[in-house]
């Protein structure tokens, strides 16, 4: 059951995040950058890196709307 409890809150994180212009600007970015640097000849190690900074920029952006709206609930 806490498993289940886990993924509806992540899902609802999701939504959310999904409510944001800059995340969506970068989704938006992804649907581009991901498909071209798979398709593109360039090293393995060079794909991972850049499909993880992509990922780390995904992550920074859901963390930083977190912090928003806990402090907006603050003050």
């Amino acid at each position: 059951m806490k498993l289940f409890n886990n993924f509806i809150n992540s899902i609802n994180g999701l939504k959310v995040a999904l409510r944001e212009h800059s995340f969506k600007a970068e989704i938006l970015l992804g649907i581009f950058i991901v498909p071209y640097v798979l398709i593109k000849e360039l090293d393995p190690l060079l794909k991972i890196i850049i499909l993880l900074t992509y990922l780390l920029l995904l992550v920074a952006e859901i963390v930083n709307t977190a912090r928003s709206i806990i402090a907006k609930s603050i003050i």
